[in-house]
C-alpha cells in the first residue's frame, strides 16, 4: 500500500495525483495504464512516485481502498439516518447507486473497474491479509450502531458479522449485475437483490437449529 511518505503529503497533492491515477486506470486497460501518463498529469517525478508507491498495482490498490472508504462512509451516513435498521440502510444504499448508475455521475469509476478487472483484482487483495484490521474495525463500528432488534441472536460469536457481511456481498454483486446489464435489465435485477436480502433476513431452512438452541425457537439464519 501507500507509503508513510504519501500518506504525509498534503491532501491537494494525494487528491492530484489520485485523480491522475484514476484518468489513467479509467482510460485504458490495467495492463496498457502509464506511469508517465499518471505522473504527467500530477505533476510529480518518477522518483517520487516510487517514494509514494511500489508500481502501479500498488496504486491501483490504493485507489480500490480510497473509493471503498467512500462507499463505506456514505452507508455510515445512511445506516445512522436510518438509526441502526441495517436492512433499510442497505435498500437505501444500493437503489441511490443505482440512481447514479443510470445518470452517469459514476461513470468513471465504472469505468475503473471494467479496464481493470476490479473483481478479481479486489478478491487478490482481500485474500492477501491487508484488511484484516479494518474489518475487524468495520464490524465493531457496526456492532456499536446497529438496532440489535434487526437481527436474531446478535450476541452469537461470528453470528454479527456473518450476516453484516452476506448482506454486503449481497448488494455488491447486485451493483456490479446493474453496471454489468444495460438499463432496461434493472428494475429484475433490483428485485432480485430484494428477494435475496428477505431470505437472508428470514432464513431458508425452517428445520435448522445451532446445537444451543432448542426446537421451537426458529432458525439461526438471519
Amino acid at each position: 500500500m501507500a507509503t508513510e511518505r504519501f500518506l504525509k503529503l498534503s491532501q491537494d497533492k494525494k487528491d492530484r495525483i489520485l485523480q491522475a491515477a484514476r484518468h489513467e486506470f479509467a482510460r485504458v486497460p490495467f495492463e496498457d495504464a502509464s506511469i508517465n501518463q499518471i505522473i504527467r498529469e500530477a505533476g510529480i517525478s518518477r522518483g517520487s512516485f516510487y517514494t509514494y508507491f511500489e508500481d502501479k498495482m500498488d496504486l491501483l490498490h490504493y485507489v480500490f481502498r480510497d473509493e471503498g472508504m467512500k462507499n463505506e462512509q456514505y452507508f455510515r451516513e445512511i445506516l445512522l439516518r436510518k438509526q441502526g435498521n441495517y436492512w433499510e440502510a442497505l435498500h437505501e444504499w444500493v437503489f441511490s447507486i443505482e440512481k447514479l448508475i443510470d445518470d452517469g455521475t459514476i461513470q468513471e469509476d465504472i469505468n475503473i473497474m471494467t479496464q481493470s478487472g476490479m473483481m478479481q483484482r479486489v478478491i487478490a487483495f482481500s485474500e492477501s491479509g491487508k484488511m484484516d484490521h479494518a474489518e475487524i474495525a468495520k464490524t465493531e463500528w457496526f456492532r456499536k450502531q446497529v438496532d440489535p432488534g434487526c437481527f436474531r441472536h446478535v450476541d452469537r460469536p461470528g453470528q454479527f458479522s456473518a450476516i453484516i457481511r452476506l448482506g454486503m456481498a449481497i448488494a455488491m454483486m447486485t451493483l456490479m449485475a446493474l453496471i454489468g446489464h444495460a438499463k432496461e435489465h434493472h428494475e429484475r435485477i433490483l428485485q432480485n437483490f430484494e428477494m435475496e436480502i428477505a431470505v437472508l433476513r428470514e432464513g431458508a431452512d425452517p428445520q435448522f437449529r445451532t446445537e444451543e438452541e432448542p426446537a421451537g425457537e426458529g432458525n439461526a439464519g438471519a
